[in-house]
């Protein structure tokens, strides 16, 4: 699995997630050379979403210890709940329950292709994930509201970066290609891979991101003086 960018059905085993974090818009970067001095996108992937400063840029919402997890790979199941309450009472170990982007949803990682959640409503399952042989790993949740022409620095993962888009296009881009994803899609990068991703399309792009890490590691690392990597999506 190491190299590759995977893509599924969303309804299936949608595969990829968020990204690492400064947004550098398309009409301030040339194409191809090197990245411009990033601007530096709100929230940066670390300010809590309760106190996001406007609609644009990337959240918190929240950290889960997941703990070990046997085996090469896992998966990232998300289910969609009407009440908070619904969804806590089908909660089990490693579940988190959130309010993000105007729905509930309860997540779940799980080395299981295939799970339910009793009263929800599967809106994706994402996998498998590559492992990273962790003796515990972290589930590290975002949410992330980006317009068409913005780009992410260059940046790495130190487990993988998964993601489901709820609107819009990105194009995912990586050292071993890229790949386009739309709303209603998950999809992932592996770990350690240089990756920069581009909103296309004419509508705003809505994500819920996972990155899957190591406990002992550093979520991510920016590259600033990558160069920026090609982009072959069409919009």
């Amino acid at each position: 699995m190491k190299g590759r960018l995977l893509l599924v059905s969303a309804t299936l085993l949608p595969l990829f997630v968020s990204v690492g974090w400064a947004w550098a818009p398309a009409a301030q970067r040339p194409a191809g050379g090197a990245a411009t001095a990033a601007v530096g996108v709100p929230g940066e992937c670390v300010v809590p979403v309760a106190q996001r400063p406007q609609e644009m840029g990337c959240y918190l919402i929240t950290e889960t210890t997941i703990g070990p997890l046997r085996g090469n790979s896992a998966y990232w199941h998300i289910f969609r709940y009407a009440a908070p309450g619904d969804a806590e009472a089908a909660k089990v170990a490693r579940d988190t329950i959130v309010q993000s982007l105007g729905q509930i949803w309860l997540l779940r990682i799980s080395v299981n292709s295939r799970e339910t959640a009793t009263g929800g409503t599967l809106a994706s399952s994402i996998g498998p994930l590559p492992l990273t042989n962790a003796p515990s790993y972290t589930a590290r949740y975002m949410e992330t509201v980006s317009s068409p022409g913005m780009r992410t620095a260059v940046h790495r993962h130190s487990g993988p970066e998964a993601w489901f888009l709820l609107s819009g296009i990105q194009c995912a881009a990586t050292d071993q290609g890229s790949t386009k994803v739309v709303a209603g899609q998950g999809a992932f990068v592996p770990a350690n891979l240089m990756m920069q991703l581009d909103t296309i399309g004419s509508t705003k792009r809505q994500a819920l991101v996972l990155v899957l890490h190591d406990s002992r590691l550093a979520w991510t690392t920016m590259m600033r003086d990558a160069e920026n990597l090609p982009a072959n999506c069409a919009g």
